[in-house]
């Protein structure tokens, strides 16, 4: 990657605990420009919520029981948030005067590792025994959408739900353990394309709002794609140095892409031409999730976390 600038340092490390951090998220409150709240996850169903600037844990919660591990977490406009756990149960977190209360308001039978995703009123997850997909509506806690998955692509790895900037519509797009992407349009209920973009299954997918997209899979190629026309084309190919891409994630802005990866590195490119800009170097094992929080006047900041059980935050251009 030459003619990247140079490596900075990470300006705060979270310690989360033993456990690998499985699941972040920056939270933005109402009114704030950068988000004083982080939320993370971890394999053994701990969860917790930061204070970014006083650099501690200020609520720990637990996920269901027996250990069970996060595997996402989405949070809500009013206070509220959502955590998806291996017991295939989703649990909306309420604060009250009493302390943070949780509701089941969706189950599924998959215990496989695709968390759910959230858009406005919608989630989307994995539905019975990873043959079918469901969106929920957040609003009735009811059923909207379920799609069959043909047995042929394997289970569903990831998922992600994303209006369009020009048409205003819900799209899912979901890889799968072959190593395909398919896009269904949630306004028309229809499965509008799928094609093979890795050889083996897509580990980690990103969708920016104009439906462009990017995933990571066991080899040393990450693909930007599009979806145009009924048919996802394979745009462009990042090469990474050694194999293995955990996670990826676009920022909001559509400038800045980072990539996760098995060598225990974060690499940042710029989203549109895919150019490297650097590599961030502090964790010693895999680097699971990433999140980025960008503002106009604010900071744009990059929250790493990894199977070591640390979160490290990095200040981005």
């Amino acid at each position: 990657m030459s003619g990247r600038r140079p490596t900075p340092d990470p300006t705060c490390i979270l310690r989360a605990g033993s456990a690998a951090v499985t699941a972040l998220q920056f939270w933005l409150q109402s009114g704030e420009i950068d988000a004083s709240r982080l939320l993370t996850g971890a394999a053994d169903g701990s969860i917790q919520v930061w204070d970014v600037k006083a650099r501690r844990a200020v609520v720990r919660l637990q996920h269901g029981r027996g250990g069970t591990g996060v595997l996402s977490l989405q949070a809500l406009p009013d206070e509220s948030f959502l955590s998806h756990g291996r017991d295939g149960n989703v649990l909306m977190w309420t604060p009250t005067a009493k302390g943070w209360v949780d509701t089941c308001i969706a189950q599924c039978t998959d215990v496989g590792f695709c968390g759910c995703s959230v858009s406005q009123s919608l989630l989307a997850m994995p539905g019975s025994n990873g043959q079918s997909l469901q969106v929920v509506d957040l609003v009735g806690h009811q059923v909207a959408h379920s799609f069959a998955v043909d047995r042929a692509v394997g289970m569903p790895m990831c998922l992600k739900l994303q209006r369009s900037s020009k048409s205003g519509r819900a799209f899912l797009c979901v890889g799968f353990e072959d190593g395909s992407v398919s896009t269904w349009d949630l306004t028309a209920a229809r499965l509008v394309s799928s094609t093979q973009v890795h050889p083996e299954a897509v580990m980690c997918m990103d969708v920016d709002d104009s439906l462009t997209g990017v995933s990571g899979s066991t080899d040393h190629e990450v693909f930007t794609w599009k979806c145009e026309d009924d048919e996802p084309k394979r745009a462009n190919c990042v090469t990474v140095t050694n194999a293995g891409v955990a996670s990826v994630k676009i920022r909001s802005d559509k400038r800045i892409l980072a990539l996760g990866c098995w060598d225990s590195n974060v690499r940042v490119f710029g989203w549109k031409k895919q150019k490297p800009l650097a590599v961030l170097n502090y964790h010693r094992e895999t680097v699971q999730c990433l999140d980025f929080t960008c503002s106009e006047t604010g900071t744009n900041s990059l929250a790493a976390a990894s199977k070591d059980g640390l979160i490290s935050l990095w200040s981005l251009y």
